[in-house]
């Protein structure tokens, strides 16, 4: 969230939203193999089993095997499995020989979707203003569609061309140029199967969603389906042939003796080494086991008022932000002193000589186009003789990503997080950067666990991702 562009009064009367109606305490990054299987519901379902052989010329044909039911997709290929389970909306990768399990949402693959989507719309426009025909033809829409599955009411319509041969053959191109062609089995494909067979197709297949409609519709499996990758790809073509289709009753894929796999063991990635560092603390907070119980309102009241009766009216101000943070509007107290407790209105006031608080307070408060000035504020902020310096920490990080240099900014989110592992608006704003960086996986890592924290279901900022999920599955509910 970007502070330096709200006022202070915006900051303190934050308030939470609604809590998305999914478990995922039950599914998220931290549920193990049976607790997912549980809240998945039925061990076994009744399946369309779909074998075909893959030649993606590049490694020798192998097969393909898929098991379509009503509640999850699952596509075993070259010794990896995919589970995509539509009741709980979770994307989950299977290692059948060493025997993990990664597990992602479902949002994330659909959010990168669109957002690369909008990012090959703006580029095309930016190309297209200065005549790089060999480039936009790279980002025509149908093979930025066909890519991404998306298919955009802000993007120009795509150009399709159908035809059949007399033998029956279906072809599909784009301005002259190939595209797709298939020819029917005499397997027919029922009416109880095609919402599946959609899905595979849009989850494994590169062909526009218009020819995969198109398929669906002719009520027949295909005997071979072949597409161009898009040029972007830079890929050969890939052609399935139908080997067998059976109904079955499928077990559910994942099963208890799976262990979770957050984060991949062997990445270099530097982004991903530092979270894999701060995981063990990230998982453990919410479970409420983080070195310490999460602070409760009563436990942040007494600690303001001990700092004020020590003389230490900065970090007084600094509990008050975090407090309000962590809990939202609703835990401040009244205007009028009671006892120990001490509005954050009574708190700024009395901390008014404080330079700093006043520093604070401008940087809070600077708009958009002053994000240097607000940076340079919190920089010069001394906190040596404040216990939770961190909070000055993520304003920072926030400002610095607004400002575009998220690479400054990690370091601080994590050092937030390290700090007070039980805010939930932490792990959002740092899933907020990953999201920027088109780091999908990262982004809903840091949503779902923040999500799962004691209390962060309801808790203020974060709670706008269930708001933000159900705005992906209204808009494009062919993915769910």
């Amino acid at each position: 969230m970007h502070f330096a562009s709200m006022g202070l009064s915006a900051l303190i009367a934050l308030a939470p939203l609604g809590a998305g109606a999914a478990d995922l305490s039950q599914v998220g990054p931290q549920a193990g193999a049976a607790q997912i299987a549980a809240a998945h519901g039925p061990a076994q379902e009744p399946a369309l089993k779909l074998v075909f052989t893959v030649d993606d010329n590049i490694s020798p044909p192998h097969p393909m095997t898929v098991e379509s039911a009503p509640g999850f997709l699952y596509v075993e290929e070259s010794g990896h499995g995919t589970l995509y389970d539509y009741r709980i909306r979770r994307v989950i990768g299977l290692d059948s020989t060493r025997h993990v399990f990664t597990n992602s949402s479902l949002y994330a693959l659909v959010d990168f979707y669109a957002a690369e989507t909008a990012s090959r719309r703006f580029e095309r426009g930016a190309l297209g203003a200065v005549k790089a025909p060999d480039q936009t033809v790279l980002l025509d829409p149908f093979w930025v569609q066909s890519e991404l599955r998306i298919v955009d009411p802000d993007d120009p319509p795509a150009s399709i061309d159908q035809s059949k041969t007399a033998s029956g053959a279906f072809y599909f191109s784009s301005h002259n140029k190939p595209a797709a062609s298939y020819v029917l089995s005499s397997q027919p494909l029922a009416v109880g199967d095609r919402r599946g067979f959609a899905r595979l197709l849009r989850m494994r297949a590169a062909i526009h969603p218009r020819i995969a409609d198109t398929l669906v519709a002719s009520g027949m499996l295909p005997q071979r389906l072949s597409y161009v990758m898009p040029p972007v790809m830079k890929k050969p073509d890939v052609t399935w042939t139908l080997q067998s289709a059976d109904h079955v009753t499928a077990d559910y894929p994942l099963t208890a003796d799976y262990s979770a796999e957050p984060l991949p063991p062997d990445s270099k990635d530097a982004i991903v080494q530092s979270l894999r560092a701060l995981l063990p603390v990230m998982l453990a907070a919410t479970s409420g086991s983080a070195g310490h119980r999460p602070r409760g309102i009563a436990d942040y009241q007494a600690a303001i008022d001990g700092a004020l009766r020590a003389r230490k009216p900065f970090q007084a101000v600094l509990l008050s932000l975090e407090l309000t943070l962590q809990y939202g509007a609703q835990a401040d107290c009244p205007t009028v002193v009671r006892n120990s407790c001490h509005s954050s209105k009574e708190v700024f006031a009395v901390a008014a000589k404080d330079r700093r608080t006043q520093d604070l307070k401008r940087s809070l408060q600077s708009p958009p186009a002053q994000l240097d000035f607000a940076i340079k504020l919190l920089r010069g902020l001394k906190r040596d003789d404040v216990k939770n310096g961190y909070v000055i920490d993520d304003f920072l990080a926030n400002d610095l990503v607004a400002a575009g240099h998220g690479d400054q900014a990690l370091p601080l989110f994590l050092g937030a997080i390290k700090g007070n592992p039980y805010l939930a608006g932490y792990y959002k704003d740092l899933g907020d950067l990953f999201r920027r960086s088109f780091q999908p996986d990262l982004a809903w890592l840091c949503y779902d666990l923040g999500r799962t924290l004691p209390g962060g279901a309801g808790a203020p900022v974060i709670s706008d991702v269930n708001g933000f999920e159900q705005n992906l599955s209204e808009k494009y509910p062919e993915f769910f």
